[in-house]
């Protein structure tokens, strides 16, 4: 697969909110031993907020698209992972500004601006244990894939497998930004926000693989 056009993009986004409604319970039971085990039902309101907003839309501007749907996401799920994302995604948006097709760079500057994104309204670093420490390092797979001549999907797979490997470093991380920082529970376990950040990663790339 070359390029994704905004239809396939469309389907792309209703697979990850079928993803983050599957794993609603999991991620609300981890988000539950260190924060408010919301995660899950936040996530899954979110996205399927999203996903109906892209299916109402008429515009083949990939960018434009993506812009409004981060919008009703953010209405639809305020709390701090749905803005997280949503302003990840607005972020990623513009870079998709004018796009009607995304092929790998384009899949690689979308989740780079998601990470920026993210980074700055969360207002964290990499290896503070967040949603970013799985987000950057995805976004650096993806590019290094991209630039090496790598198809999408596989620079979906090479995003989704930095994503996990990022999931995996949290356990170890000591915690200096978000709720989990203040949270005594949150030690020597995975982010939970990471690991939603690998779950969406992973969706984009089982579409893709199909």
């Amino acid at each position: 697969m070359d390029a994704l056009n905004a239809a396939a993009v469309h389907q792309m986004f209703a697979a990850a909110a079928a993803a983050m409604t599957a794993h609603c319970e999991y991620l609300c039971a981890i988000d539950a031993q260190a924060g408010d085990g919301d995660l899950g039902c936040t996530l899954r309101k979110g996205f399927q907020a999203f996903s109906e907003s892209l299916n109402a839309s008429e515009t083949e501007d990939i960018g434009e698209a993506l812009t409004q749907a981060a919008l009703d996401m953010l209405q639809a799920a305020p709390s701090t992972m749905g803005a997280l994302m949503a302003c990840g995604i607005l972020t990623g948006a513009r870079r998709l500004q004018g796009v009607s097709s995304m092929g790998p760079a384009e899949f690689a500057a979308f989740l780079d601006g998601v990470a920026e994104g993210v980074q700055r309204r969360g207002q964290c670093r990499p290896g503070d244990c967040t949603v970013l420490d799985a987000l950057a390092p995805a976004a650096r797979g993806a590019a290094r894939a991209a630039a090496a001549g790598a198809d999408l999907p596989e620079a979906a797979l090479a995003a989704a497998e930095r994503a996990e490997d990022g999931v995996r470093a949290t356990a170890a991380m000591e915690r200096h930004a978000g709720k989990t920082a203040r949270r005594s529970g949150a030690a020597g376990r995975p982010d939970q926000g990471a690991v939603a950040a690998s779950i969406l990663i992973q969706s984009f790339y089982e579409f893709l693989a199909q």
